[in-house]
């Protein structure tokens, strides 16, 4: 830095070009405030890393509480349409529903403090119970089968209905999944921002679409 002596007291020091030229004391103000920006950048940058990963968490447990949630209604829908066909047919039905039972254990045991997202508490809350419910219309189904009397319409109503409540929390599910991902994958000219967009669009025609975006 090139130095102008105009005196002892009022040395002035220039940068290169002489582009600027302050006295000794400015330019030790200068980098005092330069140190200080820099910092309040540093601690700027650590807690946007920090919320960002913060976020990522969150889409990853909502994306599994979806994928759950999402097989309930997969398994369940399958079973109903059995179930409707094998009463339309007159049909004896008889089917192990073990999985299903599984299914709606897992719902029932979740922790729903533990849901990462109040607005996914009834969905899960709500299938379980709506599982439950399918399941009893099945026993009772598996119960006429040993005297073969085949379901009747009645039953496979009540199957539907429950069905349709499913359908409602999923529908649930797949707006606040999206939510989350479009938080994560929020810049236009990101690989997981397009992919959210083609997602985005399935999800909302399709509850039973599962594409996972990368994190």
């Amino acid at each position: 830095m090139p130095m102008i002596d105009v005196s002892v007291a009022d040395t002035i020091y220039c940068t290169y070009g002489r582009l600027i030229c302050q006295p000794l004391d400015w330019w030790s103000s200068a980098a005092a405030w330069g140190q200080a920006v820099l910092s309040v950048l540093a601690i700027y940058g650590a807690a946007r890393i920090a919320m960002q990963q913060h976020r990522r968490d969150l889409a990853q447990r909502v994306a599994t509480c979806h994928q759950m949630l999402t097989a309930v209604v997969v398994v369940a829908r399958l079973e109903a349409e059995a179930f409707e066909t094998a009463a339309k047919t007159g049909s004896i039905y008889m089917k192990d529903a073990r999985y299903l039972t599984q299914l709606q254990n897992a719902l029932a045991s979740t922790p729903l403090h533990e849901i990462p997202d109040w607005r996914l508490v009834h969905p899960v809350a709500g299938s379980a119970n709506r599982l439950g419910n399918m399941l009893t219309i099945l026993e009772n189904a598996s119960k006429q089968a040993d005297e073969h009397k085949p379901p009747t319409t009645d039953m496979a109503k009540q199957c539907l209905g429950e069905i349709s409540a499913l359908d409602g929390y999923i529908f649930t599910a797949n707006h606040v999944r999206l939510e989350y991902e479009i938080k994560v994958a929020g810049n236009p000219f990101s690989r997981d921002f397009w992919i959210w967009r083609f997602r985005r669009k399935a999800l909302l025609q399709s509850p039973a679409r599962t594409e996972t975006i990368d994190n």
